[in-house]
């Protein structure tokens, strides 16, 4: 026993104390999402491009958001929306020029608004100039093992490796589609019993790894902020933490999001031998990342599958578990997940969840077009724009909740109950800016809730109604509501 407890100790002691030092600003930060193709069209093309974009950086300052997450403008054939990339280098002609994306950047500054690029960093288009050299017969080439291959036609080492008619002998592995070649960043303990399996510092893996430091220079060096990475959580977290370590030099400001991935995705991924960085120490390389590992609770409590206590419960060990100072992007929706109206049809129940995602401590991601109440994804592969009268307009709330949520401040004391029967959520918030008291009625039930306030008058602070506390419980009309509570004596 002495042993294990000793061991448990060493474990824990190597363990970051900490999250990155993430500033205050993206912490209580609003981060609108755009996919590009579908947001503004500026020369009548049906499609959406940086121009567009660039006009409408006022309204998107009007929301409340201090970042902008852009999804993939790199060049690409877009048989997957953009993210089978043909060169990293260059902005896709749809969507305009590099000194167009320099322009909006700079105008975006201005506006005290910070622009992310989308870093695709797993995999590319079997189109790009890199696969097409790696696929050719001669193995010595500049680009050859910038990619995963087997050592014969006849050889399939995984589920993930695709059947290749290239003149190369071999096979290569894909990321998620035959179309995206996983580029090759080695193995940490490559098998001896499986030669394909590069060394981590292997020639192929370690320019492939330069290659992606050269290109996340290349972008911060025209004015770009950061980059989302997506599915981060398959590319090994050393490269991470060395391209911070790389970029930091440069600008120790850039911004750091990981698209991390579902809990039950992860887990598979790693029964089967797949790479797949635990949520905690993605911390390590990253200022925020996805909340993922609690989606699926969120979304079976949308599907009427569990009750609210179980995805509530599942916010408050994350309080538990994640270093000091962690930081996850909160939402409601985004580009790969169904919009939240497609479930909530009731507009005083939208409103709630709304407040509520803002009251959760983390950034805020607003996917462009929930402001709008789109029910309707946009089509990655079709020319769709965001339909702006879909629904009821929510900018009034959205503006009074990004106020709220800077109110709240960051470094917090969070917890969260359930009233099962009613569907309501109450919540705290805590710190140097005061607690205070958020009750959320997901259904738009009208009920009498306890909440962890004294008794006595208080102001909500969305519609500067009276809230009255009696016997430590308030009537919820049905409507959200946040407060302002001092602490309870006792």
């Amino acid at each position: 026993m002495k042993r294990t407890l000793l061991t448990l100790a060493a474990a824990l002691f190597l363990l970051p104390a900490s999250a990155q030092q993430v500033p205050e600003w993206l912490k209580e930060g609003i981060l609108y999402h755009i996919y590009p193709s579908s947001f503004k069209d500026s020369d009548g093309d049906g499609i959406g491009d940086l121009e567009g974009i660039r006009s409408k950086l006022p309204y998107v300052k009007s929301l409340g958001a201090n970042t902008i997450w852009l999804s993939p403008v790199f060049r690409s054939e877009f048989e997957d929306g953009g993210y089978d990339i043909t060169d990293f280098y260059r902005i896709d002609p749809r969507f305009g020029t590099n000194s167009q994306l320099v322009q909006l950047v700079r105008e975006a500054h201005d506006l005290g608004i910070r622009v992310c690029l989308d870093l695709v960093a797993g995999h590319t288009s079997d189109k790009h100039p890199w696969f097409r050299q790696s696929s050719e017969a001669d193995p010595e080439l500049q680009y050859s093992d910038y990619y995963i291959w087997s050592d014969s036609k006849d050889a399939f080492p995984t589920k993930k490796f695709v059947r290749s008619d290239a003149a190369r002998d071999g096979n290569y592995m894909k990321n998620f589609f035959d179309i995206q070649p996983a580029l090759n960043y080695g193995y940490l303990h490559p098998d001896p019993a499986q030669p394909w399996q590069q060394g981590y510092d292997d020639p192929g893996p370690t320019a492939v790894r330069n290659e992606l430091k050269n290109i996340i220079s290349f972008w911060m060096d025209k004015g770009v902020d950061g980059f989302r990475c997506d599915v981060a959580s398959f590319v090994p977290l050393e490269f991470w933490r060395a391209a911070r370590e790389a970029v930091r030099a440069v600008n120790p400001a850039a911004i750091w999001l990981a698209e991390t991935v579902h809990q039950s995705f992860g887990c598979l991924a790693r029964y089967r031998g797949v790479r797949s960085e635990l949520d905690y120490d993605m911390y390590e390389a990253f200022d925020l990342e996805y909340e993922y590992d609690i989606r699926e609770a969120f979304d079976k409590y949308l599907q009427g599958k569990i009750v609210l206590s179980h995805y509530l419960d599942m916010l408050n060990f994350q309080e538990a578990i994640y270093p000091a100072n962690y930081n996850k992007l909160r939402f409601l929706e985004n580009h790969d997940q169904p919009r939240i109206c497609s479930y909530v049809k009731d507009e005083a129940a939208l409103q709630n969840y709304t407040a509520m995602l803002y009251f959760l401590k983390g950034t805020t991601l607003l996917y462009a077009g929930q402001e709008f109440e789109n029910d309707h994804l946009p089509s990655l592969f079709e020319k769709e724009p965001i339909d702006r009268a879909s629904g009821k307009d929510l900018t009034p709330l959205l503006k009074k909740l990004a106020g709220i949520k800077r109110l709240l401040g960051t470094q917090d004391y969070f917890r969260a109950e359930a009233n099962d029967e009613q569907d309501i959520a109450v919540m705290q918030r805590a710190g140097a800016a005061g607690r205070f008291v958020g009750v959320f009625s997901l259904q738009a039930k009208s009920a009498g809730v306890c909440v962890p306030a004294a008794d006595g008058t208080y102001e909500n602070l969305l519609d500067g109604s009276t809230v009255t506390v009696k016997a430590g419980c308030i009537h919820c009309d049905g409507a959200p509501v946040i407060f302002r509570a001092p602490e309870r004596e006792g």
